[in-house]
């Protein structure tokens, strides 16, 4: 018959084993999350936090738990700050190429125009030759 000093020793390092199973598991998924939501500074936390994984030995004290959970906790909060400001210069980049690109559409409008007009008075001048009779005058016109 087991005893209940046992039972209670088993369960309890049972229970904290599954526990740091989790943490492993949820630094990982951490890591993978931070990649896929801002790949160009989530590969520096998902390495960073696989680091404090493999720093979590089978048997952690509560000091190295303590110490990785504010090294997590910091981690994260330098990945949000990176990918924050990596959005902003984004969007800053983003709103500059409408900007061009506006400035383009507008050029191209400005040009439209322009040639349209042109085009007017060319098409003008072509019906006024039409009305001359004589072919060599027509030529020295269009020349």
């Amino acid at each position: 018959m087991i005893s209940i000093k046992r039972l209670i020793e088993r369960s309890g390092a049972d229970f904290f084993q599954a526990s740091l199973d989790s943490y492993r598991a949820l630094l990982n998924a951490i890591g993978e999350s931070g990649m896929r939501a801002c790949p160009a500074v989530g590969a520096t936390l998902h390495q960073n936090l696989l680091t404090f994984q493999g720093s979590l030995s089978a048997e952690p004290t509560p000091a190295n738990l303590h110490q990785t959970g504010q090294q997590v906790e910091s981690e994260i909060m330098q990945w949000g700050c990176a990918a924050a400001e990596y959005f902003k210069q984004s969007a800053g980049a983003a709103k500059e190429l409408i900007v061009i690109l506006a400035h383009t559409a507008e050029r191209a409008g400005e040009f439209d125009e322009r040639y349209s007009r042109q085009f007017k008075e060319f098409t003008g001048r072509l019906e006024a030759l039409a009305e001359l009779n004589d072919v060599v005058l027509m030529r020295n016109s269009l020349s």
